[in-house]
């Protein structure tokens, strides 16, 4: 079963902007654990997102 084109881009979205925001608020010299935190922020607001519709 495959992620249908629009999810996918919601994905990356969120992603995105969790990463954007952790990169503005860390700086880009941030501690490698950040891409595991860049991900648990970005599925948190995914699931905010499929409750909220």
């Amino acid at each position: 079963m495959g992620v249908s084109k629009q999810r996918a881009a919601e994905n990356r979205d969120a992603i995105t902007a969790a990463a954007n925001g952790l990169f503005r608020e860390r700086g880009v010299d941030a501690d490698p654990a950040l891409a595991d935190e860049i991900l648990d922020s970005a599925c948190t607001d995914l699931r905010r997102r499929v409750r909220a519709a």
